[in-house]
């Protein structure tokens, strides 16, 4: 045995590859990112016309705001997770049909109401009218548990869907 080995030492090697083989490389999903706005959208149909009637001036710079933070979380989705991207898509077009019969939307409003009082954001005291939000804090938290919630239905929906779909469309891939 050689003088300063030790037989006990771990390999200073990997045992796994640490890249992809072959270098493949996860292209972005160009239909995802230009599909996402357009679904968000269609999904911000009731959500939107509730959450107008139910805020004031500065009450909708907060709904502004939650929403723009959900479209670009999305488009992030798209671009880094194609895949689970993909999913979400599906399932978002399912929400957006339940539109029609907005109960997950009902509910996702009561409980986004319900965590916006207890933050203090919701004004029912003045002139505005009662169950106006005023303030930006108490639309931002209603509008940001409305768009997650509805984020995580569509994202299951999709997800559920997916089991009967391929994983991986060897089209995205590319060599370098």
């Amino acid at each position: 045995m050689e003088e300063g080995l030790n037989p006990y030492q771990s390999t200073s090697t990997i045992a796994g590859p640490v890249v992809p083989l072959d270098g493949e490389v996860l292209r972005p999903d160009w239909f995802a990112i230009a599909a996402w706005p357009c679904l968000f959208m269609l999904n911000m149909v009731f959500p939107l016309l509730m959450g107008w009637m139910m805020t004031s001036q500065n009450g909708r710079i907060g709904l502004g705001a939650a929403s723009l933070i959900w479209l670009i979380l999305g488009w992030l989705l798209c671009y880094y997770k194609p895949d689970y991207a993909r999913r979400l898509l599906i399932g978002s077009v399912l929400t957006a049909c339940s539109q029609v019969f907005p109960v997950l939307h009902i509910i996702l409003g009561f409980i986004g109401i319900f965590v916006a009082e207890i933050v203090g954001g919701r004004i029912t005291d003045t002139d505005m009218g009662p169950g106006l939000f005023a303030n930006e804090i108490g639309a931002f938290i209603v509008t940001f548990v409305v768009g997650g919630g509805l984020i995580i239905m569509a994202g299951g929906i999709g997800a559920f869907i997916g089991l009967f779909m391929p994983k991986r469309d060897p089209a995205r891939y590319t060599r370098t």
